[in-house]
């Protein structure tokens, strides 16, 4: 169903009815909007924790944000801030945010993840410095606002 609805619609609309799915299908992990994520990781309460994998983590990330691997190596470490966990679109991260939960760990997800983060107006990185290029995962979720570029693999041929 989900699938039909994401036919006729533009790019920010179709993330918007990926973030309810996303939502729906996770209710017990809090969603964290992009201005919020911000003013908690600003404010030191949060981190924002990438869980995408590193080809996708290569071509851009958002500034400050540490890699999943940190966190499964020492979780302690982080026992006193939220993690806000991002990946394309919300569903791999949401999950991960699910298992950190499980372990005791204020997790959170950021509601849209990174392309929700680019569409609020939002900086990305790549060896820090700024980029307007970010991975969506595949040609099928390059939901990129005007100006940004979707990096995804491509599939070889016949």
């Amino acid at each position: 169903m989900i699938a039909v609805l994401l036919l006729g619609c533009g790019p920010r609309a179709k993330l918007e009815l990926t973030e309810a799915y996303v939502s729906a299908t996770h209710r017990r992990v809090p969603q964290v909007e992009p201005a919020d994520a911000a003013a908690l990781v600003a404010s030191g309460k949060a981190v924002l924790v990438d869980v995408r994998p590193p080809e996708e983590r290569d071509v851009s990330r958002i500034p400050g944000a540490i890699d999943r691997e940190a966190v499964e190596a020492d979780p302690e470490a982080f026992g006193d801030v939220a993690l806000i966990a991002y990946c394309t679109v919300g569903q791999r991260s949401s999950d991960w945010a699910r298992d950190q939960r499980a372990l005791g760990l204020d997790a959170r997800n950021l509601e849209g993840s990174v392309l929700a983060w680019v569409w609020d107006g939002r900086e990305l990185e790549h060896d820090g410095a700024p980029t307007h290029r970010v991975h969506t995962w595949s040609a099928d979720f390059a939901w990129v606002p005007p100006g940004w570029e979707a990096v995804f693999p491509v599939s070889p041929g016949p």
